[in-house]
Order: structure tokens, then C-alpha cells, then sequence
């Protein structure tokens, strides 16, 4: 049967390159039937694959009916599988789980705008349940060793982290493709590769006693017991061709599924800006009366299902993670900031385990001030009368790369950071805070502010985000690390001292040392006991999304152990910034939340800059 069945499939794929569709579908067709005539003879993928085949056939002929029924059978295998492996699997193995079985969830929340009634608990248990999976995975293990007493468990990690220093550095240019040198390169990697992979199995089998049930089975019931009757929970999803939103209130029967606005028409809204990067389309999406009505496409449908609601815990999944909710407009003229209290997180399944006791922070690490290039020390702790932002396409414009060299700046100085730091160190009564300046404001320093485990970590400095490997390979830093581009960790992430020299590729200092602290190097840090990261920065909230989660600075910083994270969704002005930051540490001593402290320094930067370009940019998402 497994030879029938590959056979066929190599039929059906002939038949395509012959472009006979006929052929092709019934080939297609006889293979899935030999798979579920014999299935224990198959692989999950060939199972999972045939269903697939089913359920599309299924849609296609509008058999919502039996369409149903294979997408909760497909999304009941995709748990059988994950339940039984995933927290006994080494990261590349999970890579390739989530590669080749793709989104556990995709079949359910497919049909949701079919037959939003019947389907909106179990879409909504199955969002919440594949939703920062990897990433409770990778915290676990992260934790296990920081806490273990095993020597032998300490020394196989620092091995794994030897060894990815080393794959990190193979660097294999197009040039090279053909040659010897990188036939070299590709086998030096493999070799890398295989031995990473044996130590994490390794791993696996050294902490399997100490590894706690890492996919907690929470549902739509769970979330609803957790909320407030003045609270409600949104997860937003995107369903066949249109954004939807389930809702969970105290009290609910099920979640209220509610249509949107179709995908496409959110898209081409948001293309219809015309924006080459992201200050410009804040400015232009967030002004008064703009172009594009985002409380229509986004919000009014909700308005029913959340009546009453003051406080609205919500997940912004995919292309809705880059919208600045609190800065929505309302049809008098308000934002939604102004109807709501918005608390944004990584899935509404949190709801279950926050406690609501908030306290001041006692202690913190700050960075800022930074000195990116030697020439820059001059100027340091001179304030301009104008400034502009931290970081904008300008900065470190890909094309100048092509076009000028490397002949200008990409990190400018930040001068206003000088006073934020000053300003915030005082507000703390310089007691329990230690910062980092200018020269000394490196990764090396940093690394030995994260180990005294400060409440609050705060680096102000520029941030960015390449959305494309094609991109990054036209920049002279990431180039030095050509076989790690493929991976959105490595392209994000933050600049620090002597910066400017690496970004250009002027020079190549060791990775520890290098100035570029990416998301991958944050990764790596010890963030357990920090209670607040704050990356007052251009565009930290930023990265490539898929199902599982956003990949970025967000998911470094998390998977460090982070609890919260204040991050901005835009390039944000120097001055502006320091005045919400200062403001925002002020009322969080004063008052003990920091979720009333940050309204509270929105309110003061409004005073002074009403537009949400100056006061929206940044979020709190736990």
C-alpha cells in the first residue's frame, strides 16, 4: 500500500507538469483512498494529508456538513500528535512539525465564517491552544536549566550553545553556490546541524523527569471563569477570506463569533496609504479623518458583543499586530482608548493567570545614551531644537547600501535618550538602578545587567526589522551571517555601542561583542525574574508572523522569560518618546500598575502632542 500510494503521487505530479488536471485529480484521488483503506500502515502526514484532501473536496462542493466533520477530525489528529511529542522534541524537530503539519487549527477556523454559530467554541479552544505553543516550549526548557543542579544538563546546553556559535559563523555566498568552498561550507553545516540536533535529543531525555505539561488545556470556559463581568476577551482570527473575532464574556454560553470585514479589504486599505515605511503610515492611517476607516473594518461590528465591557483582553494575530488599537478613531471624534481600558497580549488564554496584584518595580537596568560610532562622541549630550525619529527608513536605508556605500551613518545618535535616561533614573531616586551610557552602553555591559535580574530592563536606542531575506542580504551585517537569515530572530533586533561600524561591515568583531544585539542573542539571555521590558526603540513590536506567533524582538525578549513587554509598533520621535517614558515610570512608582501608568502617560504626551503619531506608537503586551 505505501508503494501504491507513492506511486501514485509521483503520477499525479507528472501529470500536473503535463498540465493534465484531469489525470492529476484522479491520481490524487486513488492515492488518498489507499491511504484510508489502510491507514495504520501510513504516516501522520499521509493520515493528516488525506483528510485534507476530503475536506477541501468537501468545502468546494459547499458540503459544510461533512466539511465539519473532517476539520474536527484534522484538528483531533494535529493533537494526538502534539500532545503525545511536542515537548519531547528537539526545536528542529518542531520546525519541521509545524512545516509539514502546518497550523493545527487551519481546517476549523477555515470554516468559521461558514457556520460561525456551531463552530465559534472549538475555533476558539483551537486558536488559544496552538497560539504560543513553541514558545511555552522553549521557555520551559529554558527554565529547566537555569534552575537545574545537573551538571550534566548545564554542560550538554553549553555545548548546544558552542556548537550554534559556530554554525552561526559558516557563511555561504551566492558566489559559492557551485564551488568547493561552499560544498565545504554545506557539509561543515550539516555535520553542525546533526550534532546540534543529537545533543538537544539528549537534552530531552536529561530533563524529561523535570518537564512540567507545557499545552495546559485551556477553553473558551476557562477564560470566561477568569474574566470580570465588566471585562471581555477577543481573539481576533482570520477565517477563509475574512477577519472575525470570537468573544468571551463572564457568563457566556459560548464565545460570540462576529464578522469583520473581508481580508482582502482590510489589505487593500491598508495599501491604499501608500506608505514606504512605518511613520509615514502612522501619520497617515492614525490623523483625523483618514482615508481609512479602521473603527468600521475593525471595531463597530464588535460593539454589540462587548456592550457594557470596560476592560477588552485581546490578541491581534498576522497583519492586525501591526495596528495601534488605542489609537483607533470613534465616530465622535475620540480614539477606542477613550471608551476602553485595551490590554493586548500573546493569546486571551493569559486571562487564566493573571493574579491582579500589581506592585512598583524596586529595581532597574537602563540603557541609553549610545554612542553607535566614534564620531559621534563629540556631539554627545548636545540637544538639537528639532529631532527627529529613532529610527526611519533613512536610518539605515537598505538602497543606500547600493547607492552610497558605506560612506554615511545608519545609526544616528539619540540625543534625547541622554535626558530620558536621567529623568528616569531620578524618578526611581537612583536607588536599586544602575544604566549604561554612551561607550559603555554594550552587549557585553548588558549581559551583566540581566544577571542582577532587574524589575525593569529599559534600552533606548534604535531598533529594527527586515521583512525580507532579500533585503537583508543587501546589508553588509547580515550577510556575515547569510545561513541565518532565513530566520526572523536573526533580523530583528537592537543597536548598541560601536554599532554603526558592524551594521556597515567596516567591522567584524566577534557576535558577542559586535554592537547588533539580535533577537536570537536575546533569546539566549535570563529575563526570568524581570517584570517589564521596555524597548523604547522604532518598531520593536514588529516581525514576521505565522499561526503560532509573532517572530521578532517580542519573541526573544518572551522567550527569555519576560513577563511584559512595552514595545512600539512604529519609528517614534526622539523627544516625544522621553517625555511618555519619563511620565510612564513616574506614575507606575506613584501609583503600583503599570497598566493605569501607562494611560497616564499617554494622557500627558497628548497634552502636549495630540496626534496618536507621538502618543500611540507604543504597547504594553503581556
Amino acid at each position: 500500500p505505501v508503494d501504491r500510494k507513492n506511486i501514485l503521487f509521483n503520477l499525479a505530479g507528472l501529470t500536473e507538469l503535463a498540465k493534465d488536471s484531469v489525470k492529476k485529480d484522479r491520481y490524487l484521488a486513488l492515492a488518498y483512498e489507499t491511504i484510508e483503506k489502510d491507514p495504520d500502515r501510513m504516516s501522520d502526514t499521509d493520515r493528516i494529508g488525506a483528510l485534507a484532501y476530503r475536506f477541501n473536496r468537501s468545502l468546494k462542493a459547499d458540503d459544510i456538513k461533512t466539511a465539519t466533520d473532517y476539520a474536527r477530525r484534522i484538528y483531533a489528529e494535529n493533537r494526538r500528535i502534539l500532545d503525545s511529542n511536542f515537548q519531547l522534541m528537539s526545536s528542529a524537530e518542531q520546525e519541521r512539525v509545524f512545516n509539514t503539519l502546518g497550523d493545527p487549527a487551519w481546517a476549523i477556523t477555515t470554516l468559521l465564517d461558514k457556520d460561525p454559530q456551531n463552530l465559534s467554541a472549538e475555533a476558539y479552544d483551537a486558536v488559544v491552544y496552538r497560539t504560543g505553543m513553541q514558545l511555552r516550549s522553549q521557555q520551559e526548557t529554558r527554565r529547566i536549566i537555569n534552575e537545574s543542579k545537573n551538571p550534566d544538563i548545564r554542560l550538554v546546553a553549553d555545548s548546544i550553545a558552542t556548537l550554534r556559535a559556530l554554525h552561526k559563523q559558516i557563511n555561504i555566498t551566492p558566489d559559492q553556490w557551485l564551488t568547493q568552498e561552499g560544498s565545504k561550507g554545506y557539509n561543515e553545516a550539516s555535520r553542525l546541524a546533526f550534532n546540534i540536533e543529537r545533543l538537544e535529543m539528549e537534552l530531552l531525555d536529561l530533563t524529561s523527569g523535570e518537564r512540567k505539561a507545557l499545552n495546559r488545556d485551556i477553553t473558551w470556559q476557562s477564560v470566561s471563569a477568569a474574566l470580570k463581568p465588566s471585562d471581555a476577551a477577543v481573539e481576533f482570527v482570520i477565517s477563509g477570506s475574512y477577519i472575525m473575532a470570537l468573544v468571551v464574556r463572564n457568563g457566556s454560553e459560548k464565545p460570540v463569533p462576529v464578522k469583520l470585514c473581508p481580508l482582502k479589504q482590510f489589505s487593500a486599505a491598508l495599501e491604499s496609504v501608500n506608505a514606504k515605511n512605518s511613520a509615514t503610515m502612522a501619520r497617515r492611517l492614525y490623523r483625523k479623518e483618514s482615508a481609512v476607516d479602521l473603527y468600521r473594518l475593525l471595531w463597530q461590528p464588535l460593539e454589540t458583543a462587548i456592550a457594557n465591557a470596560e476592560t477588552i483582553y485581546f490578541n491581534a494575530p498576522g497583519i492586525l499586530h501591526s495596528i495601534a488599537f488605542n489609537a483607533i478613531e470613534t465616530p465622535d471624534g475620540g480614539y477606542l482608548m477613550d471608551r476602553y481600558n485595551l490590554r493586548q497580549l500573546t493569546t486571551t488564554a493569559q486571562v487564566t493567570l493573571l493574579t491582579g496584584e500589581e506592585t512598583a518595580p524596586e529595581s532597574a537596568a537602563l540603557m541609553g545614551d549610545v554612542i553607535f560610532d566614534p564620531s559621534q562622541a563629540a556631539s554627545a549630550g548636545i540637544m538639537p531644537e528639532a529631532t527627529g525619529e529613532r529610527a526611519v527608513e533613512d536610518d539605515y536605508s537598505l538602497n543606500d547600501f547600493d547607492s552610497r556605500g558605506i560612506a554615511r551613518q545608519y545609526f544616528r545618535y539619540l540625543p534625547f535618550t541622554a535626558t530620558e535616561l536621567k529623568e528616569i533614573s531620578q524618578t526611581f531616586g537612583n536607588s536599586g538602578v544602575y544604566s549604561a551610557v554612551r561607550e559603555n552602553a554594550s552587549e557585553k555591559r548588558l549581559r551583566e545587567m540581566c544577571a542582577k535580574s532587574p524589575d525593569v530592563l529599559h534600552l533606548a536606542t534604535h531598533g529594527f526589522f527586515i521583512s525580507s531575506e532579500t533585503d537583508a542580504m543587501r546589508v553588509p551585517f547580515m550577510r556575515r551571517y547569510s545561513s541565518q537569515i532565513g530566520s526572523p530572530m536573526q533580523r530583528s533586533g537592537v543597536a548598541l555601542a560601536n554599532a554603526e561600524a558592524t551594521w556597515k561591515g567596516s567591522a567584524t568583531p566577534p557576535e558577542d561583542s559586535d554592537g547588533i544585539l539580535t533577537a536570537a542573542e536575546v533569546a539566549t539571555l535570563d529575563l526570568r525574574k524581570t517584570r517589564l521590558v521596555t524597548l523604547s526603540a522604532c518598531e520593536t513590536a514588529l516581525g514576521a508572523y505565522n499561526f503560532e506567533g509573532i517572530h521578532g524582538l517580542t519573541r526573544g525578549f518572551k522567550q527569555a522569560g519576560a513577563k511584559s513587554l512595552l514595545v512600539s509598533l512604529w519609528s517614534v520621535n526622539d523627544k516625544s518618546t522621553a517625555l511618555f517614558m519619563a511620565a510612564f515610570y513616574r506614575n507606575w512608582l506613584r501609583g503600583g500598575d503599570r497598566h493605569a501608568a501607562y494611560r497616564q502617560a499617554v494622557d500627558e504626551v497628548r497634552e502636549q502632542y495630540p496626534s496618536p503619531f507621538y502618543w500611540a506608537p507604543f504597547i504594553m503586551l503581556d
